[in-house]
């Protein structure tokens, strides 16, 4: 038996693929003859997917219209026509036709983090993860930008979506570290370029530099019987910590350093000498390497300050040579 009235040949689309930023296509419905009446009403679009519009056909035959995908929309959707168009001789027409199409409008993002917060000589690397929200077919390994330091070691994981690797920060360096991936680097199976996030980047801070000693100082540079005692000064390169009077080493045991003090947060130090009865000489003060900075980096043995140890005064030539008697 004929089937009477017109019906629906095909629907195409231009593009079966929408993305955050080609959200629309042209959408191409064919029949079986000429109708009339054809519109945006006798076309089914669950879910609110989207809606079409722009119809035209130059023959009643092939009718064209745009497609736009709903905002925010991801997801698959089933378009059709419903029986509501007619022909020429108003026979109603037959609903049908199917035309799949695939809506993804959400950017990927990534999330980078590094497991430590700060990096010192005592803990000069970290690890770093790198972690996609979703499959992308363009992502490089080369997009993982890292300031403050460098990556090595990177390695792929869970189909491309996990990458980790080793961040080491710059030798003798404060420059923070900074890992990061620039928006738009790479896509999503659907075209979407990746979006800027905050997560996109982490960063720690860093130093590598070794406290050291700048400079040891006394009040008076030349002791005698009567005045026997001087205070030092100890001026570091930055602020420490765990500096005590048994990291004063005095050459010959010539003298005793009393307990030091800071009341500047620990860049500078002082405590009291005393010279031992008796003695003689230059006495030669230097400190050991056992304090640290506030990031824990051991400090270096550095300085020297000379002093006469005489029972008649005499200048010292030099603050950081030996007197002589």
């Amino acid at each position: 038996m004929a089937i009477l009235g017109p019906t629906v040949v095909s629907i195409t689309a231009a593009a079966d693929v929408l993305n955050g930023t080609a959200n629309t296509t042209e959408v191409t419905f064919t029949f079986s003859e000429a109708v009339n009446g054809f519109d945006m009403d006798d076309v089914v679009i669950p879910g609110n997917a989207g809606y079409v519009s722009d119809f035209a056909s130059d023959d009643g035959v092939v009718w064209t219209a745009v497609f736009h995908a709903a905002p925010g929309f991801d997801g698959a959707v089933t378009l059709s026509v419903t029986d509501g168009y007619k022909n020429s001789n108003f026979e109603d027409g037959h609903a049908g036709g199917s035309l799949d199409l695939t809506i993804d409008q959400t950017a990927p993002t990534v999330i980078v983090e590094l497991d430590s917060s700060a990096f010192s000589n005592n803990n000069p690397t970290s690890q770093v993860t790198v972690t996609l929200s979703e499959a992308s077919p363009d992502f490089d390994a080369s997009f993982i930008v890292v300031t403050g330091g460098t990556i090595d070691g990177l390695t792929a994981s869970d189909d491309g979506l996990t990458y980790i690797g080793t961040v080491t920060a710059n030798a003798n360096s404060t420059t923070p570290v900074s890992v990061s991936v620039a928006a738009g680097r790479f896509t999503d199976a659907a075209g979407n370029a990746n979006a800027a996030t905050i997560s996109a980047s982490d960063t720690a801070t860093v130093d590598t530099i070794n406290p050291t000693v700048s400079s040891i100082s006394a009040e008076l540079s030349d002791l005698n019987a009567t005045f026997n005692t001087t205070e030092v000064t100890f001026t570091f390169s930055e602020a420490v910590t765990g500096f005590t009077a048994s990291d004063v080493s005095i050459l010959n045991n010539r003298g005793t350093m009393g307990d030091v003090t800071s009341s500047d947060g620990g860049t500078t130090w002082k405590g009291t000498f005393t010279a031992n009865a008796g003695v003689v000489g230059g006495a030669m003060l230097s400190v050991t390497g056992a304090y640290t900075d506030s990031a824990l980096n051991p400090g270096s043995d550095g300085a020297m300050l000379g002093s006469g140890l005489n029972q008649h005064q005499k200048a010292m030539t030099a603050a950081s040579a030996t007197a002589e008697a």
